[in-house]
């Protein structure tokens, strides 16, 4: 607990600026991954995914990346956006759309995770 207490010297220096650039560098390999595709992750057309926030609220799989909601074709960020304004929240910009939808009671996020980073044996 004492080595909380204990100064840091904060003076930025060559160090620090890699680690900020790697930082960055990371931050836009995240954004630089190829759209959701209901193919990367062995989701066939017909499935049904669940709204995380109200499971009720349901889409179904199309195509590789189109879900048909409320009666309409359209991909995954639109049909979240939706569905969040369905229960009351209104966003003022497009969600990520796998980050809130379930298969099978797990995120769509988490599934691709599991998908491309293989657990090790």
């Amino acid at each position: 607990a004492m080595a909380l207490a204990r100064p840091k010297d904060v003076t930025p220096g060559r160090e620090q600026y890699l680690d900020a650039q790697s930082q960055n560098e990371l931050v836009a390999a995240e954004r630089r991954k190829p759209p959701f595709r209901f193919s990367m992750v062995q989701i066939p057309a017909g499935s049904v995914l669940a709204f995380s926030r109200k499971p009720e609220l349901q889409a179904i799989v199309l195509d590789d990346r189109t879900v048909e909601f409320q009666g309409e074709s359209m991909s995954l960020s639109p049909a979240a956006h939706r569905a969040f304004a369905a229960i009351g929240i209104t966003l003022t910009s497009l969600p990520q759309g796998p980050a809130y939808w379930t298969y099978e009671g797990r995120l769509l996020t988490e599934i691709r995770e599991s998908f491309e980073s293989p657990v090790e044996p």
